[in-house]
C-alpha cells in the first residue's frame, strides 16, 4: 500500500512522545518520524518500537515524575526539544 506523504515538515525538529510504545503513542511517535522528526518515545516497555523506524526509545517509568524530568533533560541536551506530546495513561480498578 503506498504511503501518504506528510502533510507538514518536521526535518530538523525533535519529539518527545511520552507513553508512546502504546498503540495511540506509537501511531504518533510514527506519523511525527514519518513527517521527518527525529523522535524519542519514553515509556517503560520499548518493545513495540522493534518496527518503528526513525523512532528512539529511552526506558522510563512514566510514574516516576523526576525520572521523567531527567528522560527530557536528556533529549534537551543531546539537541534540543521542539515537541512535547503526552499520551501516557494508567488503568485502575481502585474507585475514589
Amino acid at each position: 500500500m503506498p504511503t501518504e506523504p506528510p502533510i507538514i515538515d518536521l526535518t530538523n525538529k525533535r519529539a518527545v512522545v511520552a507513553g508512546g510504545a502504546g498503540a495511540i503513542g506509537l501511531a504518533i511517535a510514527r506519523k511525527l518520524a514519518g513527517a521527518g522528526a527525529q523522535v524519542f518515545v519514553l515509556d517503560i516497555n520499548l518493545d513495540t518500537l522493534a518496527d518503528a523506524p526513525g523512532v528512539e526509545g529511552i526506558n522510563v517509568d512514566l510514574t516516576d515524575v523526576k525520572a521523567i524530568g531527567r528522560s527530557v533533560k536528556q533529549v534537551r541536551d543531546g539537541g534540543g526539544l521542539d515537541i512535547a506530546v503526552h499520551a501516557a495513561g494508567s488503568a485502575s480498578d481502585q474507585t475514589h
